[in-house]
């Protein structure tokens, strides 16, 4: 803060000091960031495969099942009472009895978090993420 006992021009001088100082710290500090993305590049870590194979259904969780109808309506939305049926007749044994939509419901909230599937309507979901081979 400027002192009362110097002229007031002196102190905007020392504040536009500091100010220009600032601005140079941050020049420096975003140049570093720059430079640091450029060395350790960011890329998305989530890899999830849903499992194809109907010997591997007594293995499914319900979060494998769901990936696996959504992954395999091949990008069309899926409203969540087909994508609740589709897993059904999966025979999944983790499906929970009493409300099935609840847990489907949290299930597709975190896949959406995680960018694995898109809400295209209330209640409606495609897959975008990676492909089956």
């Amino acid at each position: 803060m400027p002192r009362r006992d110097r002229p007031l021009s002196e102190a905007i001088r020392e504040l536009d000091g500091q100010i220009a100082s600032k601005r140079r710290e941050i020049v420096a500090l975003e140049t570093a960031r720059r430079v640091l993305e450029e060395l350790y590049p960011v890329t998305p870590t989530i890899k999830v495969q849903p499992k194809l194979h109907a010997e591997d259904l007594e293995e499914f969780s319900v979060r494998d099942a769901v990936c696996k109808v959504l992954s395999d309506a091949h990008g069309q939305p899926l409203h969540v009472t087909e994508i609740l049926a589709r897993v059904q007749r999966l025979n999944v044994p983790a499906l929970p009895n009493d409300k099935p939509r609840n847990y489907l419901d949290l299930i597709l909230f975190n896949l959406t978090k995680e960018g694995l599937t898109a809400k295209t309507a209330p209640a409606t979901f495609k897959w975008i993420g990676p492909r089956d081979s």
